[in-house]
Protein backbone atom coordinates (compact mmCIF):
# COMPACT_ATOMS: atom_id res chain seq x y z
CA UNK A 1 0.00 0.00 0.00
CA UNK A 2 2.94 2.82 0.51
CA UNK A 3 4.46 1.88 -3.00
CA UNK A 4 0.84 2.95 -3.88
CA UNK A 5 0.60 5.70 -2.01
CA UNK A 6 3.59 7.20 -3.20
CA UNK A 7 2.81 6.37 -7.08
CA UNK A 8 -0.68 8.42 -6.42
CA UNK A 9 1.76 11.42 -4.65
CA UNK A 10 3.93 11.55 -7.64
CA UNK A 11 1.17 11.01 -10.37
CA UNK A 12 -0.40 13.91 -8.97
CA UNK A 13 2.56 15.78 -8.47
CA UNK A 14 3.23 15.48 -12.20
CA UNK A 15 0.00 16.65 -12.56
CA UNK A 16 0.62 19.93 -10.63
CA UNK A 17 3.88 20.83 -12.60
CA UNK A 18 2.42 19.84 -15.90
CA UNK A 19 -0.47 22.75 -15.19
CA UNK A 20 1.74 25.43 -14.41
CA UNK A 21 3.38 24.62 -17.12
CA UNK A 22 0.63 25.03 -19.40
CA UNK A 23 -0.15 28.06 -17.59
CA UNK A 24 2.86 29.76 -18.14
CA UNK A 25 2.98 28.66 -21.97
CA UNK A 26 1.44 30.42 -24.72
CA UNK A 27 -0.71 27.92 -27.10
CA UNK A 28 -0.03 24.13 -25.83
CA UNK A 29 -0.49 21.56 -28.25
CA UNK A 30 -3.28 19.19 -26.76
CA UNK A 31 -3.82 16.18 -29.33
CA UNK A 32 -6.33 12.67 -28.40
CA UNK A 33 -5.33 9.92 -30.14
CA UNK A 34 -6.01 5.84 -30.68
CA UNK A 35 -3.14 2.99 -30.50
CA UNK A 36 -3.26 -0.50 -29.94
CA UNK A 37 -0.51 -3.18 -30.40
CA UNK A 38 1.39 -6.11 -28.98
CA UNK A 39 2.79 -7.06 -25.72
CA UNK A 40 4.85 -9.93 -24.37
CA UNK A 41 4.69 -10.60 -20.57
CA UNK A 42 6.41 -12.66 -18.14
CA UNK A 43 6.96 -12.26 -14.09
CA UNK A 44 10.34 -12.26 -11.96
CA UNK A 45 9.38 -15.94 -10.70
CA UNK A 46 11.03 -16.68 -7.38
CA UNK A 47 14.25 -19.56 -7.58
CA UNK A 48 12.13 -22.64 -7.50
CA UNK A 49 10.12 -21.24 -10.61
CA UNK A 50 10.83 -19.90 -14.25
CA UNK A 51 8.32 -17.64 -16.31
CA UNK A 52 9.10 -16.77 -19.97
CA UNK A 53 7.38 -13.92 -22.15
CA UNK A 54 3.87 -14.51 -23.76
CA UNK A 55 2.09 -12.59 -26.52
CA UNK A 56 -1.25 -10.49 -25.38
CA UNK A 57 -2.59 -6.87 -27.21
CA UNK A 58 -3.56 -3.92 -26.02
CA UNK A 59 -6.00 -1.20 -27.12
CA UNK A 60 -7.31 2.22 -25.95
CA UNK A 61 -6.61 5.62 -26.31
CA UNK A 62 -4.26 8.40 -25.73
CA UNK A 63 -3.93 12.29 -24.95
CA UNK A 64 -0.70 14.21 -25.67
CA UNK A 65 0.09 17.89 -24.29
CA UNK A 66 2.92 19.27 -26.30
CA UNK A 67 5.19 21.91 -24.94
CA UNK A 68 8.29 22.32 -27.96
CA UNK A 69 10.21 19.23 -27.64
CA UNK A 70 9.16 18.38 -24.07
CA UNK A 71 5.54 16.43 -24.47
CA UNK A 72 3.35 15.03 -21.06
CA UNK A 73 1.10 11.95 -22.54
CA UNK A 74 -1.50 9.81 -21.33
CA UNK A 75 -3.39 6.92 -21.89
CA UNK A 76 -6.33 4.39 -20.99
CA UNK A 77 -5.85 0.53 -22.23
CA UNK A 78 -7.60 -2.19 -21.72
CA UNK A 79 -4.90 -5.24 -22.07
CA UNK A 80 -5.15 -9.13 -22.67
CA UNK A 81 -2.29 -10.64 -20.65
CA UNK A 82 -0.78 -14.02 -21.16
CA UNK A 83 2.29 -15.23 -18.91
CA UNK A 84 3.66 -18.23 -18.29
CA UNK A 85 5.01 -20.31 -15.71
CA UNK A 86 6.96 -22.91 -14.65
CA UNK A 87 7.79 -25.54 -11.16
CA UNK A 88 9.55 -28.67 -11.38
CA UNK A 89 8.02 -31.23 -13.29
CA UNK A 90 4.59 -28.97 -13.76
CA UNK A 91 4.29 -28.89 -17.14
CA UNK A 92 3.68 -25.08 -18.24
CA UNK A 93 0.94 -23.07 -16.68
CA UNK A 94 -0.41 -19.97 -18.58
CA UNK A 95 -2.46 -17.40 -16.56
CA UNK A 96 -4.27 -15.39 -18.54
CA UNK A 97 -6.10 -12.13 -17.78
CA UNK A 98 -7.95 -8.50 -18.73
CA UNK A 99 -6.17 -5.55 -17.58
CA UNK A 100 -6.75 -1.85 -17.41
CA UNK A 101 -3.79 -0.07 -18.11
CA UNK A 102 -3.26 3.38 -17.36
CA UNK A 103 0.58 4.80 -18.54
CA UNK A 104 1.44 8.49 -18.01
CA UNK A 105 4.85 9.81 -19.06
CA UNK A 106 7.06 12.49 -19.59
CA UNK A 107 9.31 12.72 -22.95
CA UNK A 108 11.31 14.86 -25.34
CA UNK A 109 11.74 14.83 -29.03
CA UNK A 110 15.61 14.71 -29.71
CA UNK A 111 14.91 15.06 -33.26
CA UNK A 112 12.09 17.33 -34.98
CA UNK A 113 11.30 18.19 -38.80
CA UNK A 114 7.95 19.60 -39.87
CA UNK A 115 6.59 15.81 -40.75
CA UNK A 116 8.84 13.38 -38.31
CA UNK A 117 10.09 13.18 -34.58
CA UNK A 118 11.77 11.01 -32.51
CA UNK A 119 11.29 10.75 -29.02
CA UNK A 120 12.14 9.14 -25.51
CA UNK A 121 9.99 8.91 -23.05
CA UNK A 122 9.52 7.36 -19.31
CA UNK A 123 6.72 7.78 -16.54
CA UNK A 124 4.62 5.30 -14.34
CA UNK A 125 1.76 3.25 -15.08
CA UNK A 126 -1.40 1.84 -12.62
CA UNK A 127 -2.89 -1.56 -13.80
CA UNK A 128 -6.21 -3.13 -12.42
CA UNK A 129 -6.51 -6.41 -13.68
CA UNK A 130 -9.48 -8.73 -13.84
CA UNK A 131 -11.01 -11.93 -15.02
CA UNK A 132 -7.63 -14.16 -14.01
CA UNK A 133 -7.89 -17.78 -14.67
CA UNK A 134 -6.22 -17.78 -11.41
CA UNK A 135 -7.64 -21.53 -10.52
CA UNK A 136 -5.56 -23.14 -13.10
CA UNK A 137 -2.16 -21.45 -10.96
CA UNK A 138 -2.50 -23.78 -8.00
CA UNK A 139 -0.65 -26.50 -9.39
CA UNK A 140 2.36 -23.97 -8.79
CA UNK A 141 1.65 -22.40 -6.27
CA UNK A 142 -0.75 -21.74 -3.59
CA UNK A 143 0.31 -18.09 -3.24
CA UNK A 144 -0.47 -17.56 -6.92
CA UNK A 145 -4.28 -17.66 -6.04
CA UNK A 146 -3.92 -14.63 -3.80
CA UNK A 147 -2.97 -11.95 -6.58
CA UNK A 148 -3.38 -8.47 -5.87
CA UNK A 149 -5.28 -6.72 -8.82
CA UNK A 150 -3.61 -3.65 -8.60
CA UNK A 151 -0.09 -3.17 -9.35
CA UNK A 152 2.16 -0.13 -10.26
CA UNK A 153 5.28 0.02 -12.63
CA UNK A 154 7.83 2.00 -14.51
CA UNK A 155 8.29 2.40 -17.99
CA UNK A 156 10.75 3.74 -20.92
CA UNK A 157 10.85 3.50 -24.17
CA UNK A 158 11.35 5.12 -27.60
CA UNK A 159 9.20 6.14 -30.03
CA UNK A 160 8.21 8.12 -33.53
CA UNK A 161 5.72 10.22 -35.21
CA UNK A 162 5.09 10.66 -38.45
CA UNK A 163 2.58 13.63 -38.94
CA UNK A 164 -0.79 11.53 -36.85
CA UNK A 165 0.99 8.15 -37.26
CA UNK A 166 2.55 7.66 -33.89
CA UNK A 167 5.44 4.34 -32.71
CA UNK A 168 6.03 3.32 -29.32
CA UNK A 169 8.53 0.09 -28.10
CA UNK A 170 8.12 0.49 -24.25
CA UNK A 171 9.67 -1.62 -21.57
CA UNK A 172 7.44 -1.57 -18.19
CA UNK A 173 9.18 -3.65 -15.02
CA UNK A 174 6.54 -3.62 -11.86
CA UNK A 175 7.54 -2.17 -8.71
CA UNK A 176 4.90 -3.84 -6.49
CA UNK A 177 4.63 -7.74 -6.25
CA UNK A 178 2.08 -9.75 -6.92
CA UNK A 179 1.09 -10.52 -2.89
CA UNK A 180 2.76 -11.14 0.00
CA UNK A 181 2.95 -14.92 -0.69
CA UNK A 182 4.32 -14.90 -4.10
CA UNK A 183 7.18 -12.65 -4.46
CA UNK A 184 6.92 -11.80 -8.24
CA UNK A 185 6.86 -8.56 -10.18
CA UNK A 186 5.49 -8.11 -13.67
CA UNK A 187 7.53 -7.17 -16.87
CA UNK A 188 6.18 -6.55 -20.63
CA UNK A 189 7.20 -5.42 -23.24
CA UNK A 190 4.91 -3.57 -25.91
CA UNK A 191 5.14 -2.41 -29.49
CA UNK A 192 1.89 -0.67 -30.28
CA UNK A 193 0.86 1.76 -33.39
CA UNK A 194 -1.31 4.98 -32.92
CA UNK A 195 -3.19 7.50 -35.28
CA UNK A 196 -3.98 11.07 -33.52
CA UNK A 197 -7.62 12.24 -34.27
CA UNK A 198 -6.97 15.58 -33.89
Amino acid sequence: MTRQKNFRVWMTALFLITCQIVMAQSGPDLRFGVKAGGQFSKASAPQDMSSKFSGGWHAGGMARLELGRLYFQGETLLERQTMTFKSGKVEDIRYKSYAVGIPVTAGYKVWKSDAASLRIFAGGVYRYSFKGNQAVLSGVQSGLKKFDKSNIGATAGIGADFNRLTLDLRYEQGLSKYSSDFKARPQTLSLSVGFFLF
